[in-house]
């Protein structure tokens, strides 16, 4: 037991303060110590939007949707590519299928097709994006779909 308790004796010289006792160093500072002022690391927010360096252009959309005119009842078939879509500076495009049913997604497949399945009109958007804030491009297609006669 003495031997447990000389090492713990032992610990607790070797660091500043252990259980609240103080080791006196012969002279304290008045107040608390001033240490060295280091600049933080700059945060950066992952979720932020890139902003486009200057002179990049926005990517060019070429689409197709068929069948147009883009209606029907339900059951309806809608195929959208934007397979001839390119950007001039050469960055990566992404695809967005916005088809206005609830049905929206990003995708590096430049084509997709969506199944309506309920009576109504819908606003379809269809974009190309090169992953830059506001270089979005997009197109819209009005789709109806009519109760069956």
């Amino acid at each position: 037991m003495k031997r447990a308790s000389f090492i713990l004796a032992l610990a607790c010289l070797s660091v500043s303060a252990c259980t609240g006792d103080k080791i006196p160093t012969g002279s304290e500072p008045s107040g608390p110590a001033i240490l060295a002022s280091i600049p933080p690391f700059p945060t950066v927010d992952p979720n932020a939007p890139l902003v486009a360096p200057a002179g990049n252009h926005l990517p060019v959309l070429e689409s197709t949707v068929t069948p147009d005119p883009s209606e029907g009842t339900p059951g309806f078939r809608l195929n959208a590519t934007m397979c001839g879509s390119f950007d001039p500076d050469g960055d990566d495009i992404t695809y967005r299928f916005k088809f206005g049913d609830g049905v929206d997604f990003d995708s590096h497949s430049c084509a997709s097709s969506n199944k309506y399945n309920n009576v109504g009109k819908f606003n379809a958007y269809f974009c190309v994006s090169d992953g830059y804030d506001k270089h979005e491009v997009c197109r819209r297609q009005i789709i109806v779909i009519r109760a069956p006669r």
